[in-house]
């Protein structure tokens, strides 16, 4: 964020927010971590729980796609 940004970003929210633009953008990544490393937790669990009731054979496939899909958004997200 340049200066111009910096200080447009800081009078238009003057008195709303306590929070600097870096800290809230790292704050929105951090959430979004959190959110993307729960629903990888949530995928392999899921994966498992069918295999075990259905006998699904395909569970390394369908933990690789999330493990995959995680790796991706957080590579995006921090660079």
């Amino acid at each position: 964020m340049n200066e111009i940004q910096k200080a447009a970003f800081e009078s238009a929210n003057s008195g709303v927010t306590a929070f600097a633009p870096e800290v809230l953008a790292a704050l929105i990544l951090g959430i979004l971590a959190t959110v993307v490393m729960l629903w990888f937790g949530w995928v392999c669990v899921g994966s498992y729980r069918a295999s075990t009731k259905a006998g699904i054979d395909n569970v390394g496939g369908q933990v690789l796609r999330g493990l995959f899909v995680m790796v991706v958004v957080l590579a995006i997200t921090v660079f």
